[in-house]
């Protein structure tokens, strides 16, 4: 039986996301979806993570990362929590993602990558309080 609720609670280091990705593939995989969907979802949080050490930390070891999951109906919801640094991100379009491809920009792929795996990704930021990368994901079941 799928646990209903996941929580995970570690620091900002590169070492870290080995363990965020595997503790939700393990955490997915409990749900009997497609290995697609959990592939997608590990993807999404790893590049949310990722995004968590490199703009709300920069890159330095000094926060936590929280990320809580559930499932409802037919549907997982991830969030992805920091305390660093806050951030209004912009939508990326296909033109931005071009541009990344070509090497003319750097920023953005992440984002596009986590709206690509997911069917719907939100930010909050409260400044002084806590940033939340809020990702869904409708679940398929394999037969």
């Amino acid at each position: 039986m799928p646990v209903s609720e996941f929580f995970l609670e570690v620091s900002s280091t590169p070492e870290n996301l080995a363990v965020i990705r595997n503790k939700i593939r393990a955490y997915t995989k409990s749900f009997k979806v497609s290995v697609t969907v959990v592939d997608d979802i590990e993807l999404a949080v790893d590049e949310a993570a990722t995004n968590v050490l490199e703009h709300a930390y920069s890159n330095q070891a000094q926060g936590l990362i929280q990320i809580r999951a559930w499932k409802e109906a037919e549907a997982l919801t991830i969030v992805v929590r920091d305390f660093g640094r806050g951030y209004k991100p912009q939508p990326v379009t296909y033109k931005d993602i071009r541009r990344i491809l070509e090497g003319y920009a750097r920023k953005g792929m992440g984002r596009f990558i986590m709206k690509e795996c997911m069917d719907s990704v939100r930010y909050k930021s409260i400044p002084r309080k806590h940033n939340e990368t809020l990702m869904v994901k409708k679940l398929k079941r394999d037969r």
